[in-house]
């Protein structure tokens, strides 16, 4: 199974270097990393360039500039895998990711959709501690409602067959969370598998999303989570 990462960037050149080096030594020559760069005006470009020039699976294109969910959308757009990976542009793939997820799905052909741990580490990359893993903090789980209240389910730490995440792409640009948009249709669909390992150090800094949010802001993204989920449930826009 050809395997398509889907990265995207911009003004990550504080650590998106070491985020490529990590899947390069997990992806082989036939697979892709396929990089859509949403305007960067740092050093993310060069960088990314400098790896295009010495390893031909590594594709850069241009982002659409309208959020995280369309830049995905045009990075899948440029694929060709059969199985599916996700990436920001600072955590750090760990050893064995890829065979693992592949293995999984290969005793599992009722899985579209496969989630597995990580670590939680500060901006130098540092494990916060052992305890603090996404499936512990997120007290992850299937079902439908209980991901609609808390929601199990990282982006980065998600990979998927094709044929499951044809049917929602492009990802609807005004989806505030396209990693638990997809989540929830997996739950529905009872086609996802859990991998207690974990194989990604997230990197929580600043300049990334995971931030405290106020009450009223989280009740509004429940809101959103549900209508588009009953929207979108069935693949259909």
């Amino acid at each position: 199974m050809k395997v398509s990462v889907l990265l995207i960037s911009y003004n990550g050149d504080r650590f998106i270097k070491p985020q490529i080096e990590s899947i390069l030594n997990e992806i082989s020559d036939e697979d892709e990393l396929i990089i859509s760069d949403d305007g960067s005006t740092d050093n993310t470009i060069d960088i990314i360039q400098s790896f295009s020039q010495k390893h031909p699976n590594v594709k850069l294109v241009v982002g659409p500039h309208n959020g995280i969910a369309s830049n995905f959308s045009n990075a899948y757009h440029y694929s060709d895998g059969d199985l599916i990976f996700f990436s920001d542009q600072d955590d750090e793939w760990l050893p064995g990711k890829v065979n693992a997820v592949k293995e999984h799905f290969d005793a599992h052909s009722e899985h579209k959709v496969v989630m597995h741990n990580a670590y939680m580490c500060d901006g130098e990359n540092n494990i916060v501690n052992e305890e603090a893993n996404i499936f512990r903090l997120r007290s992850a789980g299937h079902g439908v409602i209980r991901n609609i209240v808390k929601s199990t389910y990282y982006g980065c730490c998600m990979a998927f067959r094709r044929e499951f995440l044809e049917k929602y792409m492009p990802l609807a640009p005004e989806t505030i969370a396209y990693d638990q948009f997809l989540g929830l249709c997996a739950e529905k669909s009872h086609c996802v598998g859990f991998i207690p390992e974990k194989y990604l150090k997230h990197r929580v800094h600043s300049n990334n999303q995971s931030q405290e949010q106020p009450l009223l802001k989280i009740i509004r993204l429940r809101k959103i989570k549900i209508m588009q989920f009953l929207k979108y449930k069935n693949g259909m826009k």
